[in-house]
């Protein structure tokens, strides 16, 4: 950052503003800051941001098969709301087995991602509330393999009033069908 506030004439606070927040730059300096960042090469070290308190723009998700095209819908519509956010989705495959989807989830949490979509295995929901007891928001989405067969997504920390799974507290949910495009709430 020293070299891109060298390079733009101004202070590193002033590059460190445009960065994270470049309303408050008056905008000849940010086109000033942002030609000088081009012209270095700056790319801001995201685990550095993360230090300092500010989220990853990862969001991952573990589905059951990437071949599957439900799990693709679901992909796509979330990548494209996360874009939105400025934030990028990390597609993970299970491939069916029980042990690669607990070392996702425990990858990901070591990464600090900003949340997890997932399609579980299993129905039993005590590992995906351990994740959110963590502090990691957790979106459970696909087919509940024992009840039905219709695709659903719900969101943390569990399901719907009380769900039928677990007893816990509904969130918000929704149906997605292969005609629609599903979407992705705020994190």
């Amino acid at each position: 950052m020293r070299e891109v506030a060298r390079a733009a004439g101004v202070s590193v606070s002033t590059v460190a503003n445009v960065l994270s927040r470049p309303s408050i730059v008056a905008p000849e300096t940010r086109r000033r800051v942002e030609e000088a960042i081009d012209g270095v090469g700056y790319v801001p070290h995201g685990p550095a941001r993360q230090l300092r308190g500010l989220p990853s723009p990862i969001v991952g998700s573990i589905t059951l098969d990437l071949a599957n095209p439900f799990y693709a819908e679901v992909n796509r519509g979330a990548e494209d709301k996360l874009a939105e956010a400025g934030c990028l989705l990390l597609t993970c495959s299970t491939d069916l087995r029980a042990a690669k989807e607990k070392q996702l989830l425990d990858l990901l949490q070591t990464q600090a991602v900003r949340g997890i979509i997932i399609s579980p295995l299993e129905p039993d929901p005590r590992e995906l509330l351990r994740v959110v007891e963590r502090g990691t928001p957790v979106v459970s989405c696909g087919t509940t393999r024992r009840r039905s067969s219709t695709p659903t997504a719900s969101a943390t920390p569990c399901c719907p009033s009380t769900c039928t799974r677990c007893s816990t507290p509904r969130r918000p949910s929704w149906t997605t069908s292969t005609g629609s495009r599903p979407t992705a709430g705020r994190w």
